[in-house]
C-alpha cells in the first residue's frame, strides 16, 4: 500500500467516524426535543384542565349571584 492509498483510507474512516457520531448526537437531541415536547403537552393539559374548573367556578358563582339576587328582592319586597 502506499502513502496515498493509507491516507485515503484513514479519511474515509474519519468521514465514517464523524458521521456515526454526528448521527449519535442527532439521535440524542431528537430524545431531549421529545421529552420537551412531552413535557409542553402535560403543561398545556393541566393549563386546560385548570381553566376548565375555573369555568365551573365561574358558572357556580353566576348561580349564586342570582339566587342571593332573587332572595334580596324578597326581602326587600317584605319591607
Amino acid at each position: 500500500m502506499t502513502v496515498e492509498m493509507i491516507s485515503t483510507w484513514i479519511a474515509v474512516a474519519g468521514l465514517a467516524l464523524s458521521y456515526i457520531a454526528d448521527r449519535s448526537n442527532k439521535d440524542k437531541e431528537l430524545g431531549r426535543l421529545v421529552q420537551k415536547v412531552e413535557h409542553l403537552e402535560k403543561s398545556v393539559e393541566k393549563v386546560d384542565d385548570l381553566n376548565y374548573q375555573l369555568n365551573q367556578a365561574n358558572l357556580h358563582l353566576a348561580k349564586l349571584e342570582s339566587k342571593i339576587d332573587i332572595l334580596l328582592t324578597m326581602i326587600e319586597n317584605k319591607k
